[in-house]
């Protein structure tokens, strides 16, 4: 089985269409999470694990402000302040980002803390090569 993740991004000024940005990458393999975090949650375990050089197109989004922890609770592997509806995405052509600027190690687990209020519903999206 395969699966493709299409990453695209335009820029429109004025109702004038100035550039469009589209990669789009096919593996074999796709973790898909949608963790509900509850408020007032602290360091929340989610089962995540993947090689950093096996993936292609990483992609985390939720509906409330929550920080996300690679590897341990303090952040061994790095972490990233997710914004409400304002995703965090990688892939390989995104060149002003490396991953390894970020998640600084391969992942062996997730933490998530929500205090933002209110219940967070979270999309954890990575498409990678599953047999390397």
């Amino acid at each position: 089985m395969s699966f493709t993740a299409t990453f695209d991004q335009s820029v429109i000024i004025d109702g004038k269409a100035m550039m469009r940005l589209t990669s789009s990458y096919t593996e074999d393999g796709l973790l898909s999470i949608d963790p509900v975090i509850a408020d007032s949650t602290t360091d929340q375990l989610v089962d995540l694990a993947f090689v950093r050089a096996d993936a292609s197109m990483i992609f985390f989004q939720s509906d409330q402000d929550v920080t996300l922890e690679f590897n341990s609770n303090v952040g061994a592997g790095g972490s990233i302040s997710l914004g409400a509806d304002f995703p965090w995405i990688w892939h390989t052509d995104k060149e002003d980002l490396t991953l390894g600027d970020v998640i600084t190690a391969d992942v062996t687990a997730m933490y998530i803390t929500n205090a933002s209020g209110s219940t967070a519903n979270i999309k954890i999206r990575v498409l990678l090569d599953a047999v390397p």
